[in-house]
Order: structure tokens, then sequence, then C-alpha cells
């Protein structure tokens, strides 16, 4: 009997252990997941012929859904900007070019994905300085960053304008969300995004405003990222633009979004017909409401003109 009493006793004793350690590798896990939240986004790393493909839809059109794609043209383009005040100079810069029913070619910072250069075609190039800031590498939830920075522009003729508008951008990464979310959102307006719905993505949100000389500061509006760590680039933008209402007051609208439908992250050479410049000369501009609202619909890291 005494010895049926030690044999359970024992084996109490061994059953209580291994539920403590079983408890202690919970905790342990839980501890680990929960820092996902804690987790540093770094910049990512794009390769030539990168490519994304998506969907958008803008005003005047917003039931009109348009296709374009971006594609990584050069990943070590020197962006020496002819800036009418200083030497300005950027050693690499990613070269993207992004084509729909007109192309524009980007340049951005490798290690924040800032927006240099912007340069349309058929259209005056603009210069960034310092660069843009949509983004801010290396970046966890709960982060901030703001930037001020002046747009300048080089006509068709070549003439230089600006800067007499200065532009600030605030941004905020607020929280940490997965595909399956995104899809939910009733503007999105497709559920095909190439994604497993736990797929984790970042919502980063930035205000965009801007102020000339001797006059109030002014919002132009924000623009809602939603990165994807996966893809190296945003699976949904949605911007919004400020507006005054029929009183006059400041009123936030939804003014378009654009939705990832594919992706190809495979290094290539990529021949658009075009060589690369070595050297880029350009001007820099004011930015006055039109043009700013302009500017505001840009993608990526940085989006202002459209398709």
């Amino acid at each position: 009997m005494n010895t049926n009493k030690g044999n359970i006793l024992k084996i109490s004793v061994i059953f209580v252990s291994f539920a403590m350690v079983t408890m202690g590798f919970v905790h342990i896990s839980t501890d680990i997941s929960s820092a996902d939240d804690d987790e540093v986004v770094e910049a990512p790393e794009w390769k030539q012929g990168y490519r994304w493909e998506y969907e958008a839809r803008m005003d005047p059109d917003p039931d009109e859904w348009r296709t374009f794609s971006e594609t990584v043209i050069s990943t070590n383009v020197p962006v020496e900007p002819d800036h009418p005040e200083e030497d300005v100079e950027y050693e690499e810069s990613y070269h993207v070019a992004r084509q729909g029913e007109r192309r524009l070619d980007y340049y951005y910072e490798k290690d924040s994905l800032s927006l240099i250069l912007e340069d349309p075609e058929g259209g005056g190039m603009t210069f960034f300085h310092p660069p843009r800031a949509d983004f801010n590498f290396p970046f966890q939830v709960g982060d901030t960053w703001n930037r001020t920075t002046h747009e300048f522009y080089e006509d068709r003729d070549g003439d230089v304008h600006g800067p007499e508008s200065i532009l600030f951008y605030n941004g905020t990464v607020e929280k940490q969300t997965t595909v399956g979310e995104t899809r939910d959102n009733p503007f999105v307006g497709s559920d095909d995004i190439p994604l497993d719905e736990e797929s984790e993505l970042y919502k980063l949100n930035v205000s965009i405003s801007a102020k000339e000389e001797d006059e109030d500061e002014w919002t132009l509006g924000r623009i809602e990222y939603y990165y994807s760590p996966e893809v190296k680039n945003d699976v949904l933008t949605m911007m919004w633009q400020t507006r005054l209402d029929e009183h006059g007051l400041p009123d936030e609208r939804l003014s378009g979004n654009e939705v990832l439908q594919g992706f190809e992250l495979e290094e290539e050479e990529v021949d658009l017909g075009d060589e690369e410049t070595s050297m880029l000369g350009f001007g820099v501009v004011l930015l006055i409401i039109g043009v700013a609202t302009a500017s505001f619909f840009v993608y990526k890291k940085v989006k202002s003109s459209f398709l």
C-alpha cells in the first residue's frame, strides 16, 4: 500500500513537472509570437527585372479599373540633378518604369525607397530634394517620421522652376495586418491579391501638406500603404484627397486606389528600348495646388502622375 502511494506520488511529481515545463515553453512561444509586432522591416533589395502588376482606379472615373505595371530597369543609376543653388548628387538609385497608358520613370533612393526624380513620357521632369519620404526604412509598428522637401520642375523647354512651395510628409506605421483583412476592405474591389490570406502586411499612413512663402500651410491629403515584405512592395495603396465641401470646410475623400494583381521577383536584364543614362541633369520646381494635387496621385512609395 505504501509502495503504491509512493509510486503515485512519483507519478504526480513527474506529471506536475512536465506540465510546468510545457507551460514554460508555451509562455516562451507566446512571447516570441507577440514580439512579431516589434519586428524591424528592412528596406527591400530590388533586382533588375523585378515586376509588379496592379489594377487601379482614380477620380474622375472611380468605377473604371485600369492596369499598369512597374518594372525595375536598373539598380545602380547615378542621379545628378541641375539644382539652381547647390551641387546635388545621388550615387545610386533604383530606376523603375511604370507603364500603363503612358510611361513614367521613377528614381528611388535605395536605402529608403524615397522618390528622387520622376520623368513622365512627353512631359517635364520633377526632382525632389531631399527625396520625398513615403517610406522610411527600416521601420516597425509604431514608428513615425517626417520629411520636409522642395519640388523642382523642368518643363519641356528645359526651363527650371521653383521651389516656391515646401512639401511636408508625415508618416506612421500604424499596425501589422493580413491580406485577408485587406480583402475585406470595401474599397479594394477585388479579392485577387496573389497572396495567402495570412500573408503579413504593414499599414503605413502618410499625410501630405504644403506651404508657399508667406502663406499658411494647407493639407493636400494622405496615402495609406499596405506593404508586404514577401512582395517587396505594396499590395494595396489608397489615396485620400482633401477638398472643400459646400460649406468651405476641408473634406477628405477617397480619390483612388491600386491593388496588386501579380508579381515576378526574378532577376533578369530589361530592355525597354532606352539606354540607361549615367548622369541625369534636371531642374527643380514650384508646386502650385494643381501640380500638388497631381503629384498626390503617386504610387510608391511615390505617386504623382497616374498611368
